[in-house]
């Protein structure tokens, strides 16, 4: 099964999608419970990405000075 790779712009709408869900009065308990979940791990997956990308830029940084 292949996985495909979320942008972080689509990461960052759903969340901010679940934050104005839960602010919503007609949200109940126990979605609130499902969304905040749901919002947890897409910060931890929005934090994965911002990681890489840092990497990514280490790398591409590191490179350009070896070149020069």
């Amino acid at each position: 099964m292949a996985t495909e790779q979320v942008s972080y712009s689509q990461l960052r709408s759903d969340l901010d999608e679940i934050i104005s869900r839960l602010q919503s009065e007609e949200t109940s308990i126990d979605q609130a419970l499902d969304l905040y979940e749901k919002g947890v791990m897409l910060v931890g997956q929005l934090k994965d990405y911002l990681s890489k990308s840092q990497n990514r830029l280490i790398k591409i940084s590191k490179a350009l000075e070896e070149d020069l």
